[in-house]
This record gives C-alpha cells, structure tokens and sequence, in this order.
C-alpha cells in the first residue's frame, strides 16, 4: 500500500524499492505482480507492464484496477485499437 502512495505522489524510485522489500518478504505473490505491473505503466515501461497485467487480467476480466493498468499501458504505448 505504501509503494502506491508513493506511486501517487510521483516517487517512483522509492515505490519500486518498498515494492521489491514487500517481494523478499512475501514473495512474488499476486498482488506484488499487480502492483508492479500499475507501477511500470505508470513510469513508462508499458511492455513491461502488459507482461506482467495481461494474465492477471485474463484471470480476473472484470477487475477495474487491472482494467485501469491494461488501457493506461496499451494507451500510453499508441497501441489504441487494442486499448
């Protein structure tokens, strides 16, 4: 939750670090992956992104967060006809 405030108030380097400290002591869980995933398209790194979100949302087709990320990183990449 911490690495998204960060995110929000634009500290992307610092939501990266507190992301990989969640990931060393929870480990790759799903919500690490969501979270990451929101992060990359948010700093610009929009294949990463869809990497990692297309098959949360495969799973998950109804869920707005990963509705939110997928639509930003396909956007943001001029990837509109599938956004």
């Amino acid at each position: 939750a911490y690495a998204n405030l960060e995110n929000w108030r634009q500290h992307l380097d610092k939501s990266f670090s507190l992301l990989e400290i969640y990931k060393e002591r929870f480990g790759n869980t799903e919500e690490y992956r969501r979270t990451r995933a929101r992060l990359l398209a948010n700093s610009g790194h929009y294949n990463q992104a869809l990497a990692l979100n297309t098959p949360l949302l495969s799973e998950n087709p109804r869920d707005y967060d990963l509705m939110h990320t997928q639509t930003r990183a396909l956007l943001k990449s001029n990837r509109f006809k599938e956004a």
